[in-house]
């Protein structure tokens, strides 16, 4: 978003695309096409935060998470990924995805027994677009 001059409520198309400006304490904003106010209101990042739903992966037995892979497109910032065993009441951070490599790996995942969350938080001024969060898991005893 980028601060703009037009009044509050008006219209506008860029390239075909339709904006609309609104007023926030005292400030008007609109989508910026330029790419470089994308991810930032006032100059504080926007986060962007993905949660899953809680998994079993079909047991009851302990889990063992070796590690995760982030498919998304290269970035220069990092994405925490943290997980949830006690059904989204806490979270512990597994480390932060490195964007500027190609798909990267989060090695370390620990292990838990019944269901996990997985969530993945973003906060930079850069874009950041996933596909999916894969999971080496290894079935364990109970």
């Amino acid at each position: 978003w980028g601060e703009t001059a037009f009044p509050s409520g008006f219209m506008v198309g860029v390239n075909g695309s339709a904006i609309s400006t609104s007023t926030t304490t005292g400030k008007r904003y609109q989508m910026d096409f330029d790419a470089s106010n994308t991810f930032q209101d006032d100059g504080v990042n926007f986060s962007a935060v993905i949660q899953l739903t809680r998994k079993s992966y079909g047991s009851g037995n302990r889990k063992f998470i070796p590690f995760y892979d982030l498919r998304c497109d290269i970035s220069n910032s990092e994405a925490v990924l943290e997980v949830s065993d006690d059904d989204f009441s806490t979270w512990r951070t597994v480390g932060n995805f490195d964007l500027l490599r190609g798909n990267p790996r989060l090695y370390g995942g620990g292990s838990f027994v019944g269901s996990r969350a997985e969530r993945i938080t973003h906060t930079a001024n850069a874009p950041f677009r996933a596909v999916y969060l894969g999971v080496k898991l290894k079935m364990g005893l109970h």
